[in-house]
């Protein structure tokens, strides 16, 4: 991070120029060292505790307010610093930085490679000029290659550092944590949206396939029989009401019936009769008998009769005389005695 260095009464006084009408150019060129945490004071002259003093500073102006300072000892001295302050060419003390933790820690086998960027208040950076630059390593910016401090997750999802840089790994989570927080309706992002459109969109089955679409859990058989039988009728177009296209009006219906070993009946809705009767006879030395129709006729009837006889010698019959409660049969000769006859009578009529 810059650090923010104090011009002296003395480094401002050196800025101004001739006509007192704006600033003068001035080059730093030294930078002196010491090991005494010094508070800073526009007023100072001199660096208090000042052991060292580095000739052949470099550096450069980083717009809009900072400067990257840089000197480097190769010395066997061992020391540490906690205030330094620069000096122009004129040995003016221009601006001074002190403070209670070391800055730099020299041993005899190493070398000092003073690297700082300073922040100057109220100072027109571009009226600082430098000595000969023998190495240089400033903070990285928007215009400046240099050096940077990488960022934290932390401070990467912050998003709020201007001077920290993100690695492809707090870049890649912040992008995504930033995205997932503006996401939505309204964002413009889309990423919440399928073809265009939002989630409640497709929600609407039915009105994005134009009709409601089946329950497979709602139509059993039963529920569907119920339905067809809520439109089942004449004109439902459905037909399960017809035979070959015809209604029951178009067929007759029994409304009654009945049917045992020796007769039987069969009455239709429109009231005609069908009527039976069948068995054994064995009448005693007559020539005409009465067999009565299990339900009367409202009018004569048609009837049809079949008479056989168990041996030879069978009478004819002659005549079928039907009233709507019965028929008399007339034979041509009497019925023998001991005389079985079979007989099949069919009658038909309202």
């Amino acid at each position: 991070m810059p650090l923010t260095l104090i011009i002296t009464d003395a480094g401002r006084a050196a800025l101004i120029n001739a006509t007192a009408t704006g600033t003068a150019p001035v080059t730093i060129t030294e930078i002196g060292l010491s090991a005494t945490a010094h508070t800073a004071d526009p007023a100072d002259t001199a660096l208090p505790g000042e052991f060292k003093r580095i000739a052949g500073v470099g550096g450069m102006a980083i717009p809009p307010s900072t400067i990257h300072v840089s000197a480097t000892d190769a010395t066997a001295d061992a020391y540490t610093v906690r205030s330094f302050a620069l000096y122009l060419s004129t040995g003016t003390l221009f601006a001074i930085y002190g403070q209670a933790a070391p800055i730099v820690e020299k041993t005899a086998v190493s070398m000092a490679a003073l690297a700082l960027d300073v922040v100057l208040v109220d100072v027109d950076i571009a009226a600082l000029d430098f000595g000969d630059v023998f190495f240089s390593n400033p903070q990285a910016t928007s215009e400046q290659m240099g050096i940077s401090e990488l960022a934290t997750l932390a401070e990467a999802r912050a998003g709020a550092d201007e001077q920290r840089t993100l690695t492809p790994y707090t870049g890649k989570n912040s992008v995504l944590q930033w995205l997932a927080a503006i996401a939505g309706a309204g964002s413009g992002l889309d990423a919440d949206l399928l073809d265009g459109q939002h989630g409640a969109w497709y929600a609407d089955i039915a009105a994005r396939l134009g009709y409601t679409p089946l329950n497979a859990t709602q139509f059993t058989g039963a529920q569907i029989l119920s339905r067809l039988l809520g439109v089942d009728g004449a004109g439902s177009g459905l037909d399960a009401d017809t035979v070959d296209g015809l209604h029951a009006s178009s067929f007759l219906t029994i409304s009654s019936y009945m049917n045992t070993a020796t007769y039987g009946y069969l009455i239709l809705a429109n009231g005609l009769k069908l009527q039976w009767r069948r068995g054994l006879l064995a009448p005693t030395n007559v020539n005409s008998f009465d067999i009565t129709f299990p339900v009367a006729f409202s009018q004569h009837a048609t009837c049809f009769l079949d008479w056989r006889q168990s041996g030879d010698g069978v009478p004819m019959v002659e005549n079928l005389l039907d009233t709507t409660t019965k028929v008399g049969v007339e034979l041509n000769t009497p019925v023998p005695l001991y005389s079985q006859y079979y007989l099949n009578l069919f009658a038909i009529g309202f």
